[in-house]
């Protein structure tokens, strides 16, 4: 039977998942049947040049490395950015700026929807690509640049924004408390190994 390690391409495979190249550049090259290792491949690149940004003290090295790490990774991962800064942005601004309760609950909704609903656009073969609206408002929503995930990243972090003041005001019994911990605590385990799975 055919394995992985039949050609050069197996050990390929392994050490640029092992350095997170995997999706640098005009590489797309995905670690065997797990499928959902691309993302590893984008996030790691974002600490490493958020770690840098933070931690390197000369102004003049900071913005080199954080450059290097850039070139490192590639246009795709860059692209995508915004999306990850976004999430930096909404945990400096919930400490201090978010919104009032009524407002964080109509604002969760809103983003929700808004999410749900881009979903199936882009998505849905009779909404979206082909059906009642169309293929051209499904492929700018989806082209590059990536509008729909900049929009969506967007939609998510203000709902996390809303929902950080939503249990401030509202404290959710222990128990359920721990239940919710539990379960967080295992979404990326289930994310990263459910293909192979």
């Amino acid at each position: 039977p055919y394995t992985y390690f039949d050609s050069w391409f197996g050990y390929a495979q392994i050490l640029s998942s092992v350095l997170f190249l995997n999706e640098s550049w005009l590489t797309r090259i995905s670690l065997f049947s797990n499928g959902s290792y691309w993302s590893l491949n984008y996030e790691v690149w974002y600490y490493i040049a958020f770690g840098v940004y933070c931690f390197v003290a000369s102004p003049r090295y900071r913005y080199v490395a954080v450059l290097i790490c850039m070139l490192i990774a590639g246009g795709r991962i860059v692209e995508l950015a915004p999306v990850w800064i976004c999430g930096v942005a909404v945990r400096h601004f919930e400490r201090n700026h978010a919104p009032a309760l009524r407002w964080s609950l109509l604002l969760l909704v809103a983003c929700v929807s808004f999410v749900l609903a881009g979903d199936v656009i882009v998505s849905s073969p009779w909404i979206g690509r082909h059906g009642l609206l169309g293929r051209g408002i499904a492929t700018w929503m989806a082209g590059h640049p990536p509008v729909w995930d900049y929009l969506s990243g967007l939609a998510i972090g203000l709902g996390f924004l809303a929902a950080a003041e939503i249990t401030r005001e509202w404290r959710p019994p222990a128990t359920m408390v721990r239940q919710i911990r539990w379960s967080a605590g295992m979404t990326f385990s289930v994310y990263l190994y459910h293909r192979p799975l």
